[in-house]
Formats: C-alpha cells, sequence, structure tokens
C-alpha cells in the first residue's frame, strides 16, 4: 500500500500536466499611448513555425498569422504566404511580401505575416494545420504543434 501511494504521487505531476491551461501561453502586449491591446501566441513547430496575434483597438478585434519556413537558401524578395488545413482549405496571401533572415551559418527562415478574420481564425481553432508555404518554399507542420495551434486559436477567440 506505501509503495501504491509512493507511486501515485510521483505520477501526480504527469497527470495534472494533461489538465493545462494554454490560454496562460498567451502574451499581453499593451500600448496605452495608441490604445491598443495586443495578445500573441508562443510561436510553434520547428520546421515550419506558426503564431497568431489578435490586437484590439478600442472594440475592434484584428487577426494576424505569422508564418516562418526554415530554408538552406534564402529567398530575397519572396512573394505569398499559404496555409493548407487538414481539411484542405487553404488560407494565402499571394501578395505578400516575405523576409528572408540567417539564423545559423546553413540555415535561414523565410517568413511573413497576413491578416485574417474571424472566419479563419475559427477554422483554425477547429480544424489542424498541415502545412505552410512561404515564398514557394513549403514545411509540414508536425499534429503535436498543430494541435498546439488550435488551443491557442481558441483561447484568442475567448480573448
Amino acid at each position: 500500500m506505501k509503495y501504491l501511494l509512493l507511486g501515485l504521487f510521483l505520477l501526480s505531476p504527469y497527470c495534472s500536466n494533461s489538465q493545462r491551461d494554454y490560454c496562460r501561453d498567451i502574451k499581453l502586449e499593451e500600448d496605452r499611448s495608441k490604445g491598443i491591446v495586443n495578445y500573441h501566441t508562443p510561436l510553434v513547430g520547428k520546421q515550419g513555425i506558426v503564431g497568431i496575434t489578435r490586437s484590439m483597438d478600442d472594440t475592434l478585434a484584428t487577426y494576424s498569422v505569422y508564418i516562418g519556413v526554415t530554408s538552406s537558401q534564402p529567398v530575397a524578395k519572396g512573394i505569398s504566404i499559404a496555409l493548407q488545413l487538414a481539411d484542405g482549405t487553404i488560407l494565402k496571401d499571394e501578395e505578400r511580401m516575405t523576409t528572408s533572415s540567417m539564423t545559423d551559418a546553413n540555415e535561414y527562415i523565410i517568413s511573413a505575416s497576413m491578416d485574417i478574420d474571424d472566419a479563419a481564425l475559427e477554422s483554425l481553432s477547429n480544424t489542424p494545420v498541415v502545412r505552410i508555404t512561404c515564398a514557394g518554399v513549403s514545411a509540414n507542420i508536425h499534429q503535436k504543434d498543430a494541435l498546439l495551434l488550435m488551443k491557442y486559436a481558441s483561447c484568442l477567440m475567448e480573448h
């Protein structure tokens, strides 16, 4: 009996982690002089990186999605970004300019942000992102990262 209680005690942190409140990961940034409040989700993923921002200006809420893809080559003057959801929906901005920045000696991040509407945010909260593309360079999103992004999108809808 003593060993059973000890085992349960040692496993309790792992069980409580499954009930984690992901909304607490979202960062608040406030510019009081402009009356703007931004909520930023953490960036999710490694080969393909995604993050969502909700901006509040008085009573108007706007959303943007940051997309970054790792590449061994920089892309100068790249255009077009897209997210593909598991249901086949594609959210894209074909005119968005991308940037390319070096992260280490042989790796670059090609990135951009695009504005999305309430319906697109709801899609991101209900359907996992499976693939992202920046300036023609694509990356798959791991299922674990896609599910985490869905949780963050749901949190932003509640704020």
